[in-house]
């Protein structure tokens, strides 16, 4: 932070930045999954696209390398602000728009990718459409949205052409059927699939790597969901890959061909293999929740949902063939503390034995995590209930990617639909764990009453948190609001919390609400006394000036920040302002009084480079006839 409030500092208008970079582009893999994507590009077609991209620019190479090293939210950032526009530049747009749905893919962040693709449809080129089309069902099916997924499948099909092969339209059709699975049609999803099956009688003879070979995988989801494991079975019987043996151990399971208890533990093996694939590693943890379930073992299902909740934001999983939700692990916690307040002969409604009781579980923290779930719904007085919900979130948090598994138990809980009904210390979590992800729509949402903030932390330091993520957020009024009480109240304010505050400032110049800022600069000009930093705060109060083309305000602003109190010295940031003042003069019209500045600048400088840049600016002022 210090740095930032210091780079601004030190801005001279003679400082240039370049940056050269000449990099290959990013390459984005997509890891092979257990489910299918639909790929609706055939492979004449894809490599058409590829020869005719234009060659990619120094800049988009430079934003690509940003990503890679990690900087993928400052490479869309500068993406935003760099890509050349479509009506200009429609050939490098397009390169440009395929690298940021990469970006977005890398992330999986498939919200974003959807969105971006279908705000930007009228820019895109008829042979390119396929493509772009093809990425955004993609995202639906990774979102779960079965019915925006199958309508752009339907077009597709609808409208296939000569470049359409058999693995094109073959992979179209799954994503029809995976479609149904997602919005729990299993009835239309298996109709489908029969259709399909008698148009490709040959699908499972083809390597399960291949597009059409997962038909024999899919069939078996198909099946279990419209409640035929014994089909499901026959169909995976001869099937070696791990994803089958699972698939086969889940309808084994519901045929009841195994007990819950063989299962737990074949599914338990397969769990600690070496390099498994996430969605297979979902689909384990799913059927090993399904199975402790059945077998009655309450701490092995919460285990399992724990695991499930810490590893995924998805909701389906399978393309629905399983449901997962913070509910579930709700239920399990509250059934479970149920068990152990049977055996331990608590009284509900007896909160402090339950409370006490807890504590004594130090060495099971799945049974202490259950208790105070429970308490923290179910006991009679709030108090306890807020001792309970603090004492579970600090359980979870010690837990690996607990905040990932409460984010699943509060966001998703209806009770906690209202974000007053959040315990503090919950909301705090969640704060923390969604500014982390960069989520600041999340984030602006819980903190908007939150005035309070987490124990230890100054409370103007929170309030000067929370204006930053209100600007973040679009939310500038907010912002304005909250800088607005921290001027108001009067406290002393430390050199940090001036940072801070600037910060914020610097932020809302930097979304163009230069009226706000220009406001509190100049009252957080009247807060402090040190003569260098009330010029610094008069530069940027007619930096907010000239943005809003209120030039001559902006050049007084500018030359009153040269002076420096007690001396006569021109230094390097009275050089700076007089620069700034000079160019809005002329922008004003006042071109003597600009000239005469230029002339004095010269003066001061012994720098060739400088003198040279303000010997041109004089003679741009004469050519434009704008000196008498």
């Amino acid at each position: 932070m210090q740095l930032l409030i210091q780079t601004r500092r030190l801005m001279a208008p003679f400082l240039f930045l370049a940056f050269f970079a000449n990099v290959p582009a990013l390459a984005v893999e997509r890891r092979g999954d257990i489910t299918p994507s639909v790929d609706v590009n055939s492979a004449q077609a894809s490599e058409a696209v590829v020869s005719s991209k234009p060659i990619i620019s120094a800049e988009l190479s430079e934003i690509l390398r940003l990503a890679k090293n990690g900087a993928n939210q400052l490479a869309l950032l500068q993406m935003d602000s760099l890509q050349p526009k479509p009506e200009i530049d429609a050939e490098q747009w397009l390169r440009w728009e395929r690298e940021r749905i990469g970006l977005y893919l890398a992330t999986k962040n498939w919200q974003a990718m959807a969105d971006r693709i279908q705000s930007q449809q009228t820019f895109i080129p008829p042979e390119s459409q396929q493509w772009f089309l093809g990425q955004q069902i993609d995202a639906w099916l990774a979102l779960g949205q079965g019915q925006l997924a199958r309508n752009s499948l339907r077009r597709l099909l609808w409208s296939q052409d000569d470049l359409a092969n058999d693995v094109t339209i073959a992979a179209w059709r799954t994503g029809i059927i995976r479609s149904y699975l997602l919005d729990g049609q299993a009835s239309a999803a298996h109709t489908a699939m029969l259709r399909y099956a008698q148009d490709y009688p040959n699908a499972n003879e083809v390597s399960e790597t291949k597009a059409i070979a997962n038909s024999a995988l899919l069939r078996a989801r198909v099946l279990l969901q419209a409640n035929r494991p014994a089909d499901a079975l026959e169909i995976l019987r001869d099937k070696k890959s791990r994803a089958a043996q699972s698939l086969r151990l889940l309808a084994a399971l519901r045929h009841a061909s195994l007990s819950s208890a063989e299962v737990i533990s074949k599914a338990k093996k397969v769990l600690a293999s070496k390099k498994l694939e996430k969605p297979l590693r979902l689909r384990l943890l799913n059927i090993i929740a399904e199975a402790s379930k059945i077998e009655g073992d309450n701490e092995q299902t919460i285990w399992a949902l724990e695991t499930l909740l810490a590893l995924t934001q998805q909701k389906k999983i399978d393309d629905g063939l399983f449901v997962i939700s913070g509910a579930q692990l709700w239920q399990a916690y509250i059934e479970y503390a149920q068990v152990i307040g049977n055996a331990q002969q608590l009284l509900v409604g007896d909160d402090i034995s339950w409370l006490t009781k807890a504590l004594t579980f130090t060495d099971k923290p799945i049974i202490q995590r259950s208790l105070y779930a429970f308490l923290s719904q179910q006991a009679s007085d709030k108090e306890t209930r807020v001792t309970a919900s603090e004492r579970l979130v600090a359980l979870l948090r010690t837990r690996k990617k607990g905040s990932d598994i409460l984010r699943r138990l509060y966001l998703e809980e209806s009770q906690y639909a209202e974000k007053d009904n959040l315990p503090n210390i919950v909301r705090y979590t969640l704060l923390e764990s969604a500014l982390q992800r960069s989520e600041i729509k999340l984030a602006s949402t819980l903190m908007v009453d939150l005035k309070k903030g987490p124990d230890g932390v100054e409370p103007v330091m929170w309030e000067l948190r929370r204006a930053r993520v209100f600007v973040m957020a679009g939310k500038s009024s907010e912002a304005a609001a909250v800088l607005n009480t921290v001027l108001d109240d009067g406290v002393k304010l430390e050199q940090l919390m001036i940072d801070r505050l600037m910060q914020v400032l610097f932020d809302l110049q930097t979304v163009e609400e230069h009226a706000a800022a220009y406001a509190l600069f100049k009252r957080l000009s009247e807060r402090v006394e040190a003569p260098q930093l009330k010029r610094e705060l008069l530069y940027w109060m007619a930096d907010s000036r000239k943005a809003q083309k209120n030039y001559s305000d902006a050049a007084a602003l500018y030359l009153r920040s040269a002076e420096k109190p007690g001396t006569p010295e021109v230094d390097l940031w009275a050089q700076s302002a007089l620069y700034q003042a000079a160019e809005s003069l002329a922008e004003a019209g006042l071109v003597n009084d600009a000239r005469t500045l230029y002339k004095q600048l010269l003066k001061y400088t012994n720098d060739s480079s400088r003198q040279a840049q303000l010997k041109r600016r004089l003679q741009q002022l004469w050519l434009h006839g704008k000196v008498n």
